[in-house]
């Protein structure tokens, strides 16, 4: 069901991490080799795409996308 998640923006993160103007995809790994990719544009212009803390994990809510794109256990996120 809905509910309010609060967290990180994706977003922010990726414009902390400064990525050379080359990259064009956002990819996000969990621990369990599960990844998802995003484009670049697609996720500094989204701001329902959020990393949470959930127990002592992290969680990659995805709001605006399919279930499949949300991906708990996140342990890496590389910009290509």
């Amino acid at each position: 069901p809905p509910q309010q998640y609060t967290g990180v923006p994706l977003s922010a993160i990726v414009n902390a991490a400064l990525p050379l103007e080359t990259a064009t995809t956002v990819t996000v790994a969990a621990s369990d080799g599960y990844t998802v990719k995003f484009d670049l544009g697609d996720v500094l212009a989204d701001d329902q795409m959020l990393l949470i803390q959930e127990q002592d994990q992290l969680r990659l809510i995805a709001g605006s996308y399919d279930g499949g794109y949300w991906v708990r256990m996140v342990n890496k996120i590389m910009l290509e």
